[in-house]
């Protein structure tokens, strides 16, 4: 299974492929960019789709989101944390689940930490 990761920072963004196998996953390729938040919260992103685009090997199967919060992970909305400066209820997961049409997961980035 072909997974996405998204990473969203107040100083820095990176976008990993990974595949799993139902028992390990194995990372295939990362990249990172910084966070610039000089710019609207839509157009950092589509920056970050276009990178993690040119590091997909086919359409992935899913995807993960972390995020500082405060943000609402059964939404998929992007609270207003304090490190991203302009990011209030920013609808991260319709906004990335629409231009690759799968299954994509919010989670605060200490909780994804946790289980990763």
């Amino acid at each position: 299974m072909l997974l996405l990761g998204f990473d969203i920072g107040g100083t820095k963004c990176a976008v990993v492929t990974a595949n799993w196998d139902g028992e390990h996953i194995e990372l295939l390729k990362k990249e990172k960019c910084p966070t610039d938040l000089t710019v609207p919260p839509e157009e950092m992103l589509e920056r970050l789709m276009k990178m993690a685009d040119g590091i997909l090997d086919g359409k992935p199967d899913a995807i993960g989101i972390s995020c500082g919060g405060p943000l609402d992970s059964k939404t998929g909305i992007i609270l207003g944390p304090p490190n991203l400066r302009g990011w209030d209820r920013v609808e991260i997961v319709a906004l990335i689940e629409g231009h690759y049409g799968v299954p994509t997961h919010l989670q605060n980035d200490a909780n994804a930490c946790a289980v990763a």
